[in-house]
């Protein structure tokens, strides 16, 4: 059992943090852990960073409870003290002064038959036999005064009782209270934490798949760059052939592409830049162009004229719509006036050069 003195040391020796909740047997806490503290599958990390999460919660609700079983140890020493001095019921009160007036009127009783006594015997010389101290009506007046001051000091002692009581109420309210507050704070750090561990994870994954991504278009660029040196190569290949052609006076032959209902152009097959448009054209609509041919030493050529012209019949006689038809049929048409134009340009320089000389 402990008295005041020995509650006021475990106050202090329990510090400002300590506190109580109720003289009935408490449970340390309310927090809940998080869902995910104790997920399925957690990479190393974060399984050591659940296991100290769950043994800071565990080791914080230890210590709540053994405070609360300190405080109730002495709960039960105050409860046993208000049990033993509980005040007297209404039907023991009644009693007690019904029992305390009998007694008063018996006392009178007695002290006025011994004082008539002793009146009479006086009368006849006897000695005065009076004595105050032996008043049954100061005998009862004393025990009713040392009856009064025993309830009085009960009933100080079980105030007192419930004043401690109280103060433990509050103690273990405290001791409630700051244990769910450290788990909440507790259990919010650790889900921020999470968060701020996922958010970093996303962040270094999302630069990852960037380089990735910036990777694989470098490699797309690179691939679209050499297809187009290629085909500038193709190009410069044709407009060699057609500078070569011209310059030994071989202008090309015009040669009749049906375009439809009858339709036909001429188009000069030694331009091969023209060519190499029409055959670009089909690609873009979606037709097979011509690819050309390879050597016996593995060297591709480009496709000839007569390949292209083929390619544009197929093209044209093929299931494709009318709006695809007539974009081939726009670039035949381009060529077909490209073709013309050289061979115009060609005779008109040599009419200037005769003119010039004409006027020279």
């Amino acid at each position: 059992m402990r008295d005041n003195e020995e509650e006021k040391k475990d106050q202090k020796k329990e510090g400002g943090n300590s506190a109580p909740a109720s003289t009935q047997p408490a449970t340390a806490t309310t927090a809940s852990t998080p869902a995910d503290a104790t997920s399925d599958e957690p990479d190393e990390g974060e399984a050591a960073i659940n296991k100290a999460y769950q043994e800071s919660v565990q080791t914080m609700r230890a210590a709540a409870d053994r405070r609360f079983a300190d405080i109730d140890s002495i709960a039960d020493y105050y409860r046993q003290i208000m049990e033993d001095n509980k005040g007297e019921s209404e039907e023991e009160r009644e009693r007690r002064e019904k029992l305390e007036r009998t007694r008063r009127i018996i006392g009178g009783i007695g002290d006025v038959s011994r004082a008539l006594g002793n009146l009479y015997w006086t009368t006849q010389y006897a000695p005065n036999a009076y004595d105050g101290k032996s008043s049954l009506t100061e005998a009862n007046l004393a025990r009713e005064e040392r009856a009064k001051k025993e309830r009085e000091k009960r009933a100080a002692q079980y105030m007192n009782a419930l004043k401690q009581m109280q103060a433990l109420q509050g103690q273990k309210d405290t001791v409630n209270y700051n244990t769910n507050k450290f788990l909440g704070d507790l259990a919010y750090k650790y889900e921020k934490d999470k968060a701020d561990r996922a958010a970093l994870k996303a962040y270094r994954e999302a630069l990852l798949q960037n380089q990735s991504n910036r990777t694989e278009e470098t490699g797309r660029h690179n691939q679209a760059m050499e297809s187009v040196a290629q085909t500038n190569a193709r190009t410069r290949q044709a407009e060699a052939a057609t500078r070569a052609a011209n310059a030994d006076g071989k202008s090309g032959q015009l040669t009749n592409w049906n375009l439809y209902n009858g339709e036909t152009v001429g188009v000069n097959h030694a331009n091969m830049v023209a060519l190499g448009t029409v055959n670009q054209a089909i690609k873009d609509a979606g037709g097979k162009p011509a690819e050309g041919h390879y050597k016996a030493k593995g060297e591709k050529v480009a496709p000839s004229a007569d390949e292209i012209k083929t390619a544009a019949e197929a093209f044209l006689n093929g299931p494709y719509s009318e709006e695809k038809k007539n974009k081939v049929r726009s670039a035949i048409r381009v060529a077909a006036g490209q073709g013309a134009g050289a061979q115009q340009t060609q005779h008109g320089d040599k009419r200037q050069k005769i003119k010039t000389k004409t006027q020279l």
